[in-house]
């Protein structure tokens, strides 16, 4: 798909999305411009020609730039054995298709197979090693960046792996923070024109700089802007918008991550969404959305007592979250935790706190199962995998209760307090999958609340 720049100095701006098959191999655009005797001379200017897979700028705009520059200002050296060149593409003989290549270029690319140069820009090949050191395997799914943090699944995916001796596991606050940070977006500007057609605009401006400075959670970004216009019935405005995310950084270089792109339908309305993007921590992040909108020219023929006004709104919002599922292999232990639950597991080898934590029901030799029991039958409080959550505690009669579980076996033995009353109790009939509980007060039964608890084997 290739779009056509935006038009300068018009009353009119347009993007043009033309849709190409896949067996197109040429595309040639002839521009006509019509000038009126009232108009003796005019300009125009087309920029941005950028080929792209869909309506959102992707990777095939920067392999553009790149194949162009390497074809008009590169050069190719025999030199006897040796060969030196910019980038060298690969192919087969049954489809011609390009598939595997090396690239010398300004790109990061240094070799990529199973897939194209575009689809090596965009991570879309199935193994790409990058001239920083990073690079990734088996189509993203087994990943490394350039400090050597080694991590199985992709950058989107619920469930990944984190390994590496230079990181720290997650702290216990890390874990425990489950809120969705969300950061959201509202700026308004309006233009009213009050006083004469000359030419007037309006501008609106958003810029924000982040860092993830934490050890392994805050990960995942999900980013939605919308840039929109509105003027009412008038018809005579240009528009110029630009939203972008980029990565800024070590040396203060920006690398724009994702662009905003203009609807084909509506002019006046520009988007931006990222889904699950992953963050690198310590690395700063920036957010920018800029929309200048007005009259460009003098209208002297519109009704004076009409005075259009222009109003434009950058809405949306920036939120990133924990990763679902995670396990983290670090220099000082290792932690697998899970952001929808409370459920954790967490060995620190050189930790203030104990060095093994963990929260969720278990399924080991020990103790199976806890609860409390209500005077009057009913169970709370319950814990560990032997829990019956179903049946709980029942009461027969007065003080005779049955306390059910799912053990499967008589293997354990059990624990009674009563709670607030002075009573005596034991247990019988002891089945797998419940057994008796008798309170007495004295040498009657009475009825009480009491707590219990099962060790055994599981």
């Amino acid at each position: 798909m290739f779009s056509q720049g935006l038009l300068r100095n018009q009353s009119t701006r347009t993007t043009v999305f033309i849709d190409l098959t896949n067996e197109a191999e040429e595309a040639i655009f002839t521009v006509n411009l019509r000038l009126s005797s009232s108009v003796p001379s005019a300009g125009l200017t087309i920029e941005n020609v950028m080929l792209q897979l869909g309506q959102k700028p992707t990777a095939y705009q920067k392999a553009l730039r790149y194949l162009g520059e390497t074809i008009t200002r590169g050069s190719t050296e025999i030199n006897g054995g040796l060969l030196t060149t910019h980038l060298l593409q690969l192919r087969g003989i049954d489809d011609n298709d390009v598939n595997s290549g090396m690239s010398g270029l300004d790109d990061n690319i240094g070799f990529w197979t199973g897939g194209t140069y575009q689809q090596a820009l965009a991570d879309l090949a199935q193994i790409v090693f990058r001239k920083d050191g990073s690079g990734y395997l088996a189509a993203n799914r087994l990943h490394w960046n350039q400090n050597g943090v080694l991590t199985l699944g992709r950058a989107t995916d619920d469930e990944t792996i984190e390994i590496s001796p230079d990181i720290d596991i997650p702290t216990m606050t890390e874990i425990n923070n489950k809120e969705i940070t969300d950061i959201p977006i509202n700026v308004e500007r309006t233009l009213i024109v009050t006083e004469s057609w000359i030419p007037q605009s309006v501008l609106a401006e958003y810029s924000r700089d982040f860092t993830l400075e934490n050890s392994g959670n805050l990960d995942v970004l999900n980013i939605h802007i919308s840039a929109k216009t509105y003027n009412g019935e008038f018809q005579g405005l240009n528009y110029d918008c630009s939203i972008i995310f980029s990565k800024v950084n070590s040396g203060g270089t920006i690398e724009q991550i994702e662009v905003g792109w203009q609807h084909p339908e509506f002019p006046n309305i520009f988007v931006l969404d990222l889904h699950n993007y992953n963050l690198e921590r310590g690395i700063t992040y920036r957010v920018e959305a800029k929309m200048e909108c007005g009259f460009n020219s003098v209208v002297p023929d519109q009704n004076p007592e009409y005075r259009p006004g222009v109003m434009i709104t950058i809405t949306g919002e920036l939120k990133y979250q924990l990763n679902v599922k995670k396990l983290v292999i670090g220099i000082n232990g290792m932690s697998l935790h899970d952001s929808t639950s409370n459920d954790f597991f967490r060995l620190a080898l050189d930790d203030q706190e104990a060095q093994l934590r963990f929260r969720g029901t278990t399924d080991m030799p020990g103790v199976l199962l806890s609860g409390r029991a209500g005077r009057n039958g009913g169970a709370s409080a319950l814990w560990g995998m032997k829990r019956d959550t179903i049946r709980g505690v029942a009461r027969n009669s007065v003080g005779n209760y049955t306390v059910f579980h799912t053990i499967g076996h008589i293997d354990y033995s059990v624990q009674i307090t009563t709670i607030g009353e002075n009573r005596t109790c034991f247990c019988d009939d002891f089945r797998a999958d419940r057994f008796n509980v008798r309170i007495f007060n004295g040498g009657a039964l009475a009825d009480s609340a009491f707590t219990f608890t099962l060790i055994g084997n599981n």
